[in-house]
């Protein structure tokens, strides 16, 4: 969550430094507020992540708030639930940027649910700060407004198999994947082949 902050810290001054008009001129940034939107599943299958996400970010904000937010400015987090339904993400995505006119997206969960808003990023040109998937889509091609902060699925993938194989040094070792069938585990799952390959570890079928 600091990271988050970090990147929104750097994201509004380089914003207001490249504008000689008022902050009223940045979409989401006052002159006492900053509006961020996140988009999250509440109610879906992976509510029990989203609610916890959505609360945490809230709970730290509400810290950041009470010593002075950024720059004077208090942060405000707008949260819409898409229960994990891209349909849901793009529309929840386009009600935050049109009508709250939010100066951001921070948290977003899900890798075909923030997949589906990529071509809104780049047409709006809205920051992304660290969203809650690791799929090696969101930064290759290397895209403009997205702010990742960890490694994607694929090169978590080739981590796992590096440890079992030279730092384990696991004799004879052998693999069996139960994998989610969507943007998701499809990714992690392609990075883990090309890692097994590589160190010569069989996947059981």
């Amino acid at each position: 969550m600091r990271y988050m902050l970090f990147a929104l810290a750097l994201l509004i001054a380089f914003s207001l430094s490249r504008r000689p008009a008022a902050a009223e001129d940045v979409p989401g940034v006052t002159d006492d507020r900053i509006l961020v939107g996140m988009t999250n599943d509440l109610t879906g299958p992976l509510a029990f992540i989203g609610q916890q996400t959505s609360a945490g970010a809230r709970l730290y904000l509400q810290h950041v708030n009470e010593q002075g937010g950024i720059h004077g400015r208090r942060i405000e987090l707008l949260v819409e639930d898409d229960g994990y339904q891209p349909a849901r993400t793009v529309a929840a995505f386009r009600k935050l940027l049109d009508r709250n006119r939010v100066f951001c997206f921070a948290g977003n969960m899900g890798s075909s649910t923030t997949m589906a808003t990529l071509p809104l990023v780049a047409r709006e040109r809205v920051p992304v700060v660290m969203p809650l998937n690791y799929n090696s889509r969101m930064s290759t091609p290397y895209k403009r407004y997205i702010f990742a902060m960890d490694p994607s699925y694929p090169i978590q993938s080739w981590i796992i198999l590096k440890y079992i194989a030279e730092v384990e040094k696991a004799e004879s070792p052998r693999l069996a994947v139960i994998y989610q069938d969507d943007d998701y585990g499809r990714d992690g799952l392609q990075g883990l082949r090309a890692a097994a390959t590589h160190y010569g570890i069989p996947i059981l079928s």
